[in-house]
């Protein structure tokens, strides 16, 4: 789910609905291959976004009218198996006045808000701590809603009776609200929207982003 908020991200920075969300450095068959709403649902153009800025950096629609463009990058830490590389990315922020950080794991978790507070979030939390001058801005991104068409071996540790306890056990920081965003809206997998849900999401994380830094809320 965050893979395809930093999609629209993507798309959103660009305004480029065909191949905004994609690395600058695939061919153009390679990006004909995942345009449009290709880049939200099919697996096989997962890895073709731009994990780094220097996969972003040969887009020129990428945030044309700002000299200095955004540093925006994706870390697929999706558990806490993979909490260590999660730490080393947010770490790697810390140098920066205010960054902004949207964090959200669970369901490779079974939804288990013990584990991912203690495996995952407190060990960022702790080195947050330590670097009072950087001030970071955390947000997380809780767990949609899920679709009729989550398959039934995922419901039980993953369904609507875990989520609903899970995201009110994880209001820890700034908490970017799409389990409401998501009833009732169709899911190709019962989990995961197409490009009109998510471009949605980011008029909505946008509009919550300007209130936190205008407001200096942090």
């Amino acid at each position: 789910m965050i893979r395809h908020l930093y999609t629209a991200m993507l798309i959103h920075l660009t305004n480029d609905d065909q191949f905004g969300g994609l690395s600058s450095r695939l061919s153009q068959t390679e990006k004909r291959q995942c345009q449009f709403d290709l880049q939200f649902g099919e697996t096989m153009c997962r890895a073709k976004i731009p994990f780094t800025p220097d996969d972003i950096k040969g887009n020129n629609k990428f945030c044309p009218v700002v000299k200095n463009k955004i540093d925006i990058r994706f870390s697929e830490s999706y558990n806490i198996l993979h909490a260590k590389e999660a730490y080393r990315i947010v770490e790697s922020r810390f140098a920066e006045t205010h960054p902004l950080i949207i964090l959200g794991v669970g369901l490779h978790d079974n939804l288990n808000p013990v584990a991912v507070q203690k495996g995952y979030l407190e060990p960022i939390i702790k080195l947050a701590s330590t670097f009072n001058q950087s001030n970071p801005v955390f947000v997380w991104a809780n767990i949609h809603y899920g679709g009729l068409l989550k398959p039934l071996q995922y419901e039980r540790f993953q369904g609507n009776h875990k989520a609903i306890p899970f995201n009110k056990a994880m209001q820890i920081f700034h908490v970017f609200e799409t389990f409401e965003l998501t009833r009732g809206v169709f899911s190709f997998d019962g989990q995961h929207y197409g490009s009109s849900l998510n471009k949605v999401k980011i008029q909505s994380l946008m509009k919550g982003l300007s209130k936190i830094f205008s407001n200096d809320i942090i």
